[in-house]
């Protein structure tokens, strides 16, 4: 113990200093764009994009940077992803009212429903 009432001693540091992280190359962020455009392929290129964007945001190794991107594209594609099913059920019962509205359907099929 010192007279400060701590156990350090001159020349001590306080802090470590800090650990530079890894720079992310241009031709890395170049290949995370390139994999994000193999979600322009319906379905197939959906489920590629997200199953390589799940390695590399779970991958350690890469700089926090990058990771950090990578669980953004995640936000955005759930919220693209929301606003699809959205959209998808507006149009379609805006064309079912359109087309009940159009054609007097009890008079063509009588009282199904």
């Amino acid at each position: 113990m010192n007279e400060y009432g701590n156990d350090r001693q001159a020349g001590d540091r306080y802090d470590d200093p800090p650990q530079m992280e890894r720079v992310v190359t241009i031709g890395e962020w170049l290949r995370l764009w390139l994999v994000s455009l193999f979600s322009l392929i319906p379905f197939i290129g959906w489920i590629i994009t997200l199953v390589i964007y799940i390695v590399k945001a779970t991958d350690t190794k890469l700089p926090q940077s990058y990771r950090n991107l990578i669980k953004a594209g995640f936000i955005i594609i759930g919220i693209s992803v929301a606003f699809s099913i959205l959209l998808f059920i507006f149009l379609m019962a805006f064309s079912i009212s359109l087309f009940s509205s159009a054609f007097n359907l009890s008079q063509m099929f009588g009282n199904v429903y």
